[in-house]
């Protein structure tokens, strides 16, 4: 198993709603800030037990019958903004997805709604969500967050029956074979330039041209110039409409057709 560098944990950027990449290593690999060995980070912290009410699954913050935390939520999906991605041949495959609670837990949840992992506010350590056994953490690796497991962590990963067969990243992940239709900027820090014939279109900051899908124009019709916008790809539009674009400003999305560029 690989050893990776971590640098010291970094939890704030979560709240910024963000994907974590899952990255497998060695537990005796982990710096001591980082590893169980550091109380702090120690599930015999009662503050990080899973017999703490706080951090069980009987705590309805904590709990997949939560709507906030439920699969059926559309912000849980492949297309959310808080997935789980796993890196396999050059694609990210959606593992699963997390959610910040009103207690300050992160909750962790297979793709199909069952909590698998949590992190409790004062560490960056994440537990299993039956043994409360360290499986993990969160760390910044080239100023990102990922989420970094042991290799129980994998196991108890694997238990849920995530089968990762469908890339959410990558050009895998895109029915049509055209280049012309595979967009290569990044999915971030885009914005609109300009909002043609009342949300017909959309033209980006990087001269990106977006063609929307009809059953969406309603939703970008008054999306505004300068209003952020998120790109991810997405198998729930109109044919030909492989992308998702999420108006970061008011919450609102609209499939897309990604056209090239001027």
């Amino acid at each position: 198993m690989k050893t990776i560098f971590l640098s010291l944990l970094l939890l704030l950027p979560l709240t910024a709603q963000a994907d974590l990449v899952i990255v497998i290593t060695d537990e005796s690999s982990l710096p001591y800030d980082l590893s169980p060995k550091n109380y702090d980070n120690s599930p015999r912290n009662h503050d990080n037990s899973v017999r703490n009410y706080d951090n069980s699954i009987r705590n309805y913050n904590n709990s997949p019958r939560n709507y906030e935390n439920s699969s059926r939520n559309y912000e849980n999906g492949k297309n959310g903004k808080c997935r789980l991605l796993v890196d396999k041949g050059g694609s990210l495959y959606f593992a699963g997805y997390y959610v910040c609670s009103d207690g300050g837990i992160i909750n962790f949840y297979s793709i199909y709604g069952e909590r698998m992992f949590y992190s409790p506010p004062k560490t960056g350590g994440v537990f299993d969500s039956e043994s409360g056994e360290f499986l993990g953490t969160i760390a910044s690796k080239t100023g990102e967050n990922i989420l970094v497991l042991t290799e129980k962590g994998q196991l108890a990963l694997s238990k849920t029956g995530n089968s990762f067969s469908e890339a959410v990243l990558g050009k895998s992940a895109i029915p049509s074979t055209s280049s012309s239709n595979q967009y290569a900027g990044g999915s971030s820090c885009h914005w609109i330039q300009e909002n043609i014939d009342s949300g017909t279109m959309m033209i980006l900051e990087d001269g990106s041209i977006w063609q929307i899908d009809p059953i969406d124009k309603i939703d970008a019709m008054l999306w505004l110039p300068i209003s952020n916008i998120t790109i991810v790809l997405s198998d729930q539009g109109s044919p030909g409409y492989y992308y998702l674009l999420i108006n970061t400003d008011d919450g609102e999305k609209a499939h897309a057709k990604y056209l090239g560029s001027r």
